[in-house]
Protein backbone atom coordinates (compact mmCIF):
# COMPACT_ATOMS: atom_id res chain seq x y z
CA UNK A 1 0.00 0.00 0.00
CA UNK A 2 1.18 3.70 -1.18
CA UNK A 3 0.53 7.08 0.23
CA UNK A 4 -2.82 7.27 -2.10
CA UNK A 5 -5.93 6.24 -0.45
CA UNK A 6 -7.06 5.83 -4.06
CA UNK A 7 -9.11 7.70 -6.59
CA UNK A 8 -9.70 7.62 -10.47
CA UNK A 9 -9.21 10.97 -12.70
CA UNK A 10 -13.05 9.88 -14.04
CA UNK A 11 -14.63 11.04 -11.24
CA UNK A 12 -12.20 13.71 -9.45
CA UNK A 13 -10.13 15.88 -11.16
CA UNK A 14 -6.60 16.58 -10.41
CA UNK A 15 -6.48 19.68 -10.62
CA UNK A 16 -8.91 20.14 -7.55
CA UNK A 17 -6.88 18.92 -5.20
CA UNK A 18 -3.59 20.59 -6.04
CA UNK A 19 -0.73 18.82 -8.41
CA UNK A 20 -1.35 15.20 -6.87
CA UNK A 21 -4.78 14.10 -6.93
CA UNK A 22 -4.00 11.15 -4.44
CA UNK A 23 -5.33 11.74 -0.88
CA UNK A 24 -3.50 11.24 2.29
CA UNK A 25 -3.69 8.29 4.00
CA UNK A 26 -5.54 7.52 6.93
CA UNK A 27 -4.67 6.31 10.33
CA UNK A 28 -6.79 2.57 9.70
CA UNK A 29 -4.38 2.56 6.31
CA UNK A 30 -1.23 3.26 8.16
CA UNK A 31 -1.99 0.72 11.01
CA UNK A 32 -3.21 -1.92 8.68
CA UNK A 33 -0.37 -1.90 6.38
CA UNK A 34 2.27 -1.91 9.87
CA UNK A 35 0.34 -4.73 11.05
CA UNK A 36 0.82 -6.48 7.60
CA UNK A 37 4.37 -5.74 8.07
CA UNK A 38 5.21 -7.04 11.00
CA UNK A 39 2.80 -10.17 10.37
CA UNK A 40 5.00 -10.41 7.39
CA UNK A 41 8.46 -11.03 9.35
CA UNK A 42 8.89 -6.96 9.66
CA UNK A 43 11.76 -6.09 12.46
CA UNK A 44 10.14 -2.68 12.33
CA UNK A 45 8.97 0.20 10.62
CA UNK A 46 9.44 3.75 10.35
CA UNK A 47 7.72 6.82 7.71
CA UNK A 48 10.15 8.29 4.78
CA UNK A 49 8.32 10.32 2.53
CA UNK A 50 6.16 12.62 4.97
CA UNK A 51 7.60 15.15 2.98
CA UNK A 52 4.76 14.19 0.78
CA UNK A 53 2.43 16.03 3.01
CA UNK A 54 4.29 19.39 3.18
CA UNK A 55 4.70 19.42 -0.68
CA UNK A 56 1.32 19.66 -1.17
CA UNK A 57 -0.22 21.68 1.51
CA UNK A 58 -1.47 24.42 -0.71
CA UNK A 59 -4.11 21.68 -1.81
CA UNK A 60 -7.03 22.01 -0.47
CA UNK A 61 -7.28 18.52 0.38
CA UNK A 62 -8.23 18.32 4.45
CA UNK A 63 -5.18 16.87 5.90
CA UNK A 64 -2.12 18.95 5.24
CA UNK A 65 0.81 18.04 7.74
CA UNK A 66 2.06 14.98 8.36
CA UNK A 67 -0.27 12.37 11.25
CA UNK A 68 2.95 12.38 13.88
CA UNK A 69 0.61 10.66 15.85
CA UNK A 70 1.08 7.68 14.17
CA UNK A 71 4.49 7.11 14.27
CA UNK A 72 4.65 5.64 17.99
CA UNK A 73 2.30 3.23 17.11
CA UNK A 74 3.48 1.43 13.96
CA UNK A 75 5.55 -0.79 16.15
CA UNK A 76 3.30 -1.35 18.58
CA UNK A 77 1.78 -4.78 17.24
CA UNK A 78 -0.67 -5.53 20.07
CA UNK A 79 -2.25 -2.05 19.72
CA UNK A 80 -1.99 -2.66 15.81
CA UNK A 81 -3.95 -5.67 16.45
CA UNK A 82 -6.52 -4.23 18.46
CA UNK A 83 -7.19 -1.60 15.79
CA UNK A 84 -9.95 -1.40 12.69
CA UNK A 85 -8.64 -2.21 9.61
CA UNK A 86 -8.89 -1.08 5.98
CA UNK A 87 -7.45 -3.18 3.05
CA UNK A 88 -7.25 -2.10 -0.73
CA UNK A 89 -6.15 -3.37 -4.35
CA UNK A 90 -6.05 -1.07 -7.29
CA UNK A 91 -4.62 -1.00 -10.76
CA UNK A 92 -0.66 0.44 -10.39
CA UNK A 93 -1.60 2.69 -13.81
CA UNK A 94 -2.37 6.30 -13.46
CA UNK A 95 -6.07 5.16 -13.99
CA UNK A 96 -6.74 3.02 -11.54
CA UNK A 97 -8.01 0.00 -13.14
CA UNK A 98 -8.07 -3.24 -11.98
CA UNK A 99 -9.51 -5.08 -14.66
CA UNK A 100 -12.57 -5.75 -16.70
CA UNK A 101 -15.31 -7.39 -15.70
CA UNK A 102 -17.68 -9.25 -18.29
CA UNK A 103 -19.74 -11.76 -17.74
CA UNK A 104 -17.42 -14.44 -20.56
CA UNK A 105 -14.62 -14.37 -17.88
CA UNK A 106 -14.22 -14.44 -13.57
CA UNK A 107 -11.93 -11.73 -12.32
CA UNK A 108 -9.52 -12.85 -9.60
CA UNK A 109 -8.14 -10.22 -7.17
CA UNK A 110 -5.74 -11.19 -4.51
CA UNK A 111 -5.32 -9.52 -0.78
CA UNK A 112 -2.69 -9.04 1.32
CA UNK A 113 -4.76 -9.41 4.61
CA UNK A 114 -4.20 -10.26 8.87
CA UNK A 115 -6.37 -12.58 10.24
CA UNK A 116 -8.39 -11.03 13.70
CA UNK A 117 -7.52 -11.91 16.98
CA UNK A 118 -11.24 -10.71 17.76
CA UNK A 119 -13.49 -13.01 18.47
CA UNK A 120 -16.01 -14.27 15.64
CA UNK A 121 -19.28 -12.46 15.15
CA UNK A 122 -22.54 -13.21 13.51
CA UNK A 123 -22.24 -10.77 10.08
CA UNK A 124 -25.38 -10.22 9.46
CA UNK A 125 -26.53 -9.54 12.96
CA UNK A 126 -23.77 -7.02 13.49
CA UNK A 127 -24.16 -3.64 13.73
CA UNK A 128 -20.84 -2.59 11.67
CA UNK A 129 -20.44 -5.80 9.81
CA UNK A 130 -16.79 -6.47 7.93
CA UNK A 131 -17.51 -5.44 4.16
CA UNK A 132 -16.17 -6.22 1.01
CA UNK A 133 -16.59 -3.02 -1.72
CA UNK A 134 -16.39 -3.05 -5.69
CA UNK A 135 -16.05 0.28 -7.45
CA UNK A 136 -16.21 0.35 -10.89
CA UNK A 137 -16.03 2.85 -13.14
CA UNK A 138 -19.52 2.87 -14.95
CA UNK A 139 -22.80 3.44 -12.80
CA UNK A 140 -23.98 0.01 -11.47
CA UNK A 141 -27.83 -0.53 -12.55
CA UNK A 142 -30.36 -3.03 -11.07
CA UNK A 143 -29.31 -5.05 -14.43
CA UNK A 144 -26.11 -5.56 -13.00
CA UNK A 145 -25.49 -9.03 -11.37
CA UNK A 146 -22.12 -9.48 -9.67
CA UNK A 147 -21.50 -12.91 -7.93
CA UNK A 148 -18.49 -12.59 -5.02
CA UNK A 149 -16.67 -15.42 -3.73
CA UNK A 150 -13.87 -14.69 -0.86
CA UNK A 151 -11.54 -17.61 -0.41
CA UNK A 152 -13.88 -20.14 -2.18
CA UNK A 153 -17.26 -19.02 0.09
CA UNK A 154 -19.81 -17.08 -1.26
CA UNK A 155 -20.82 -13.39 0.05
CA UNK A 156 -23.90 -12.29 0.99
CA UNK A 157 -24.62 -8.47 -0.66
CA UNK A 158 -24.68 -5.56 1.67
CA UNK A 159 -27.44 -2.93 1.47
CA UNK A 160 -24.86 -0.22 2.75
CA UNK A 161 -21.86 0.50 0.28
CA UNK A 162 -20.87 3.43 2.80
CA UNK A 163 -17.47 4.34 3.96
CA UNK A 164 -15.93 1.98 6.26
CA UNK A 165 -14.69 4.03 8.80
CA UNK A 166 -14.64 8.07 9.23
CA UNK A 167 -12.69 9.18 6.62
CA UNK A 168 -12.01 12.79 4.74
CA UNK A 169 -11.12 10.86 1.35
CA UNK A 170 -14.77 8.32 0.87
CA UNK A 171 -16.01 11.03 -1.37
CA UNK A 172 -13.23 11.23 -3.19
CA UNK A 173 -12.96 7.63 -4.41
CA UNK A 174 -16.05 6.96 -6.26
CA UNK A 175 -19.62 8.21 -6.32
CA UNK A 176 -22.33 5.99 -4.68
CA UNK A 177 -24.19 4.73 -7.66
CA UNK A 178 -20.40 3.13 -8.89
CA UNK A 179 -19.78 1.10 -5.72
CA UNK A 180 -21.55 -2.10 -4.22
CA UNK A 181 -20.85 -3.70 -0.89
CA UNK A 182 -21.22 -7.56 0.49
CA UNK A 183 -20.72 -9.10 3.95
CA UNK A 184 -16.97 -10.54 4.67
CA UNK A 185 -17.53 -12.89 8.18
CA UNK A 186 -14.71 -12.87 9.92
CA UNK A 187 -14.25 -16.81 9.89
CA UNK A 188 -13.03 -16.87 5.83
CA UNK A 189 -10.28 -14.32 5.95
CA UNK A 190 -6.77 -15.54 6.01
CA UNK A 191 -3.40 -14.56 7.38
CA UNK A 192 -1.94 -13.50 4.13
CA UNK A 193 -3.09 -13.62 0.55
CA UNK A 194 -6.76 -13.88 0.07
CA UNK A 195 -8.28 -14.83 -3.43
CA UNK A 196 -11.69 -12.56 -4.56
CA UNK A 197 -13.49 -13.62 -7.33
CA UNK A 198 -16.07 -11.22 -9.48
CA UNK A 199 -18.32 -12.81 -11.63
CA UNK A 200 -20.76 -10.71 -13.77
CA UNK A 201 -23.99 -12.51 -14.28
CA UNK A 202 -26.26 -9.76 -16.10
CA UNK A 203 -25.61 -6.45 -17.39
CA UNK A 204 -22.77 -4.79 -19.55
CA UNK A 205 -19.36 -5.40 -19.10
CA UNK A 206 -17.29 -3.21 -16.49
CA UNK A 207 -14.21 -1.85 -15.17
CA UNK A 208 -13.34 -2.16 -11.41
CA UNK A 209 -11.08 0.94 -10.82
CA UNK A 210 -10.36 -0.77 -7.71
CA UNK A 211 -11.37 -2.68 -4.03
CA UNK A 212 -11.34 -2.38 -0.95
CA UNK A 213 -12.42 -3.94 2.27
CA UNK A 214 -12.55 -2.72 5.87
CA UNK A 215 -12.94 -4.92 8.90
CA UNK A 216 -14.16 -2.91 12.18
CA UNK A 217 -13.33 -4.15 16.06
CA UNK A 218 -15.90 -5.02 18.74
CA UNK A 219 -15.56 -2.89 21.73
CA UNK A 220 -16.74 -4.05 25.40
CA UNK A 221 -17.87 -1.21 28.15
CA UNK A 222 -17.04 -2.19 31.12
CA UNK A 223 -17.18 -0.31 34.61
CA UNK A 224 -15.84 -1.67 38.13
CA UNK A 225 -18.23 -1.47 41.18
CA UNK A 226 -15.89 -1.04 43.92
CA UNK A 227 -13.35 1.40 45.20
CA UNK A 228 -9.56 1.72 43.96
CA UNK A 229 -8.69 -0.09 47.20
CA UNK A 230 -11.13 -2.76 46.45
CA UNK A 231 -9.69 -3.02 42.75
CA UNK A 232 -5.99 -3.85 43.81
CA UNK A 233 -7.53 -6.59 45.95
CA UNK A 234 -9.42 -8.52 42.81
CA UNK A 235 -12.98 -7.56 45.16
CA UNK A 236 -14.03 -5.62 42.44
CA UNK A 237 -17.29 -6.68 40.40
CA UNK A 238 -17.08 -5.79 36.55
CA UNK A 239 -20.16 -5.12 34.38
CA UNK A 240 -19.90 -5.48 30.91
CA UNK A 241 -21.91 -4.82 27.80
CA UNK A 242 -21.31 -5.68 24.30
CA UNK A 243 -21.80 -8.90 21.94
CA UNK A 244 -21.73 -11.86 23.50
CA UNK A 245 -19.39 -13.50 21.88
CA UNK A 246 -17.02 -10.53 22.51
CA UNK A 247 -17.81 -10.85 26.12
CA UNK A 248 -17.38 -14.78 26.39
CA UNK A 249 -14.07 -14.51 24.34
CA UNK A 250 -12.73 -11.62 27.04
CA UNK A 251 -14.02 -12.98 30.12
CA UNK A 252 -11.32 -14.18 31.36
CA UNK A 253 -9.53 -11.62 31.16
CA UNK A 254 -11.74 -9.73 33.26
CA UNK A 255 -12.03 -12.71 36.10
CA UNK A 256 -8.28 -11.89 36.57
CA UNK A 257 -9.10 -8.77 38.65
CA UNK A 258 -12.84 -9.11 39.27
CA UNK A 259 -14.34 -10.92 42.23
CA UNK A 260 -17.26 -11.40 39.99
CA UNK A 261 -18.23 -10.25 36.42
CA UNK A 262 -21.81 -9.75 34.95
CA UNK A 263 -22.96 -9.39 31.49
CA UNK A 264 -25.50 -7.12 31.17
CA UNK A 265 -26.29 -6.70 27.44
CA UNK A 266 -25.59 -4.68 24.59
CA UNK A 267 -23.11 -1.96 23.89
CA UNK A 268 -23.68 0.26 26.85
CA UNK A 269 -25.52 -1.66 28.99
CA UNK A 270 -22.73 -2.27 31.28
CA UNK A 271 -22.40 1.82 31.72
CA UNK A 272 -26.24 1.92 32.10
CA UNK A 273 -25.75 -1.16 34.81
CA UNK A 274 -23.26 0.81 36.56
CA UNK A 275 -26.06 3.88 37.34
CA UNK A 276 -28.20 1.23 38.53
CA UNK A 277 -25.10 -0.10 41.16
CA UNK A 278 -24.20 3.30 42.48
CA UNK A 279 -27.75 4.61 42.68
CA UNK A 280 -28.42 1.79 45.03
CA UNK A 281 -24.72 2.01 46.47
CA UNK A 282 -25.38 5.48 47.07
CA UNK A 283 -28.85 5.24 49.28
CA UNK A 284 -27.12 2.76 51.07
CA UNK A 285 -24.06 5.05 52.20
CA UNK A 286 -26.85 7.85 52.83
CA UNK A 287 -29.33 5.76 55.02
CA UNK A 288 -26.45 4.82 56.84
CA UNK A 289 -25.13 7.88 57.45
CA UNK A 290 -28.68 8.97 59.22
CA UNK A 291 -29.33 6.08 60.64
CA UNK A 292 -25.58 7.10 62.96
CA UNK A 293 -26.98 10.63 62.94
CA UNK A 294 -30.53 9.21 64.53
CA UNK A 295 -28.89 7.23 67.22
CA UNK A 296 -26.29 9.86 68.29
CA UNK A 297 -29.00 12.10 68.38
CA UNK A 298 -31.53 9.96 70.71
CA UNK A 299 -27.92 9.61 72.81
CA UNK A 300 -26.88 5.69 71.50
CA UNK A 301 -23.53 4.62 71.63
CA UNK A 302 -22.12 5.38 67.99
CA UNK A 303 -19.77 2.08 67.92
CA UNK A 304 -22.67 0.00 69.23
CA UNK A 305 -25.40 2.07 66.31
CA UNK A 306 -22.74 0.80 63.70
CA UNK A 307 -22.49 -2.70 65.52
CA UNK A 308 -26.03 -3.47 65.48
CA UNK A 309 -26.99 -3.42 61.88
CA UNK A 310 -23.88 -5.18 60.89
CA UNK A 311 -25.37 -8.21 62.63
CA UNK A 312 -29.05 -7.95 61.55
CA UNK A 313 -31.27 -7.73 58.50
CA UNK A 314 -30.66 -4.25 57.81
CA UNK A 315 -27.19 -5.10 57.19
CA UNK A 316 -25.11 -3.74 53.76
CA UNK A 317 -21.84 -3.72 52.83
CA UNK A 318 -21.43 -0.19 52.70
CA UNK A 319 -21.28 -0.63 56.51
CA UNK A 320 -18.10 -2.51 56.62
CA UNK A 321 -16.34 0.12 54.43
CA UNK A 322 -17.87 3.08 55.11
CA UNK A 323 -19.18 2.65 58.49
CA UNK A 324 -16.46 3.03 60.81
CA UNK A 325 -15.14 5.99 58.92
CA UNK A 326 -18.32 7.70 59.24
CA UNK A 327 -18.13 6.81 63.27
CA UNK A 328 -14.63 8.36 63.37
CA UNK A 329 -14.86 11.24 61.04
CA UNK A 330 -12.11 9.69 58.94
CA UNK A 331 -12.70 10.58 55.58
CA UNK A 332 -9.44 10.30 53.98
CA UNK A 333 -10.13 9.74 50.43
CA UNK A 334 -11.24 6.36 48.72
CA UNK A 335 -14.31 7.72 46.02
CA UNK A 336 -14.64 11.47 46.47
CA UNK A 337 -17.53 12.54 47.03
CA UNK A 338 -17.84 15.24 43.99
CA UNK A 339 -17.48 11.78 42.07
CA UNK A 340 -20.45 10.56 43.37
CA UNK A 341 -22.46 13.61 42.83
CA UNK A 342 -21.24 12.99 39.14
CA UNK A 343 -23.11 10.13 39.17
CA UNK A 344 -26.00 11.03 40.87
CA UNK A 345 -26.70 13.59 38.18
CA UNK A 346 -26.05 11.32 35.54
CA UNK A 347 -28.59 9.24 36.73
CA UNK A 348 -31.16 11.67 37.35
CA UNK A 349 -30.58 12.72 33.86
CA UNK A 350 -31.24 9.37 32.14
CA UNK A 351 -34.21 9.04 34.94
CA UNK A 352 -35.55 12.20 33.15
CA UNK A 353 -34.75 11.35 29.41
CA UNK A 354 -36.68 7.78 30.41
CA UNK A 355 -39.91 9.47 31.95
CA UNK A 356 -39.13 8.34 35.24
CA UNK A 357 -39.17 10.29 38.56
CA UNK A 358 -36.20 9.22 40.99
CA UNK A 359 -37.43 10.86 44.83
CA UNK A 360 -34.70 9.50 47.46
CA UNK A 361 -32.33 9.70 44.81
CA UNK A 362 -33.38 13.52 43.93
CA UNK A 363 -33.06 14.16 47.90
CA UNK A 364 -29.81 12.52 48.08
CA UNK A 365 -28.28 14.58 45.42
CA UNK A 366 -29.21 17.51 47.48
CA UNK A 367 -27.69 16.36 50.10
CA UNK A 368 -23.95 15.61 48.88
CA UNK A 369 -24.70 19.10 46.97
CA UNK A 370 -24.83 20.63 50.79
CA UNK A 371 -21.24 18.65 51.50
CA UNK A 372 -19.73 19.40 48.40
CA UNK A 373 -20.60 23.36 49.40
CA UNK A 374 -19.55 22.84 53.12
CA UNK A 375 -15.57 21.84 51.59
CA UNK A 376 -16.02 17.66 51.68
CA UNK A 377 -16.28 17.74 47.86
CA UNK A 378 -12.67 16.21 47.68
CA UNK A 379 -12.95 13.97 50.57
CA UNK A 380 -14.40 10.28 50.77
CA UNK A 381 -18.06 9.93 50.03
CA UNK A 382 -18.32 8.71 53.61
CA UNK A 383 -18.45 12.45 54.40
CA UNK A 384 -22.16 12.24 53.25
CA UNK A 385 -22.92 11.98 56.96
CA UNK A 386 -21.52 15.93 57.30
CA UNK A 387 -24.51 17.15 54.98
CA UNK A 388 -26.63 16.62 58.55
CA UNK A 389 -25.05 18.54 60.90
CA UNK A 390 -27.51 21.61 61.10
CA UNK A 391 -24.67 23.97 60.48
CA UNK A 392 -23.97 22.50 56.81
CA UNK A 393 -27.44 22.35 55.75
CA UNK A 394 -28.52 25.87 56.93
Amino acid sequence: MTHSTGWHPHFVKPSKYGTQGDPRTSDHQFYTTALLAHRNGADGLSLFNFVYYRSHAGSDVPVTEPPFRVLDKLNDVPFLERQPRYYMAAGTSYFRQIGELKQTAPLRIELDMARSTAPRRDEAQSDCPARLRVHTLQALTTEHRIAVTFNGTPLELCDDASGFFENPYDSMISPRGHRRAWILPDDVIRDGLNTVVLQLESGNDLRVVYLDAGVPVQYLDAPISGSSEQARRGEVTTIVGGPREAFDACRDLMDCFSAKTIYAGPCGAGAKMKLVSNLVLGLNRAALAEGLVFARAIGLDADAALEMPMGSMAYSRIMDTKGRKMVEGDFRTQARLSQHLKDIRLILEAAVAAGEDLPLTDTHRRLLEAAEAAGFGDADNSAIIRAFDRKTTE
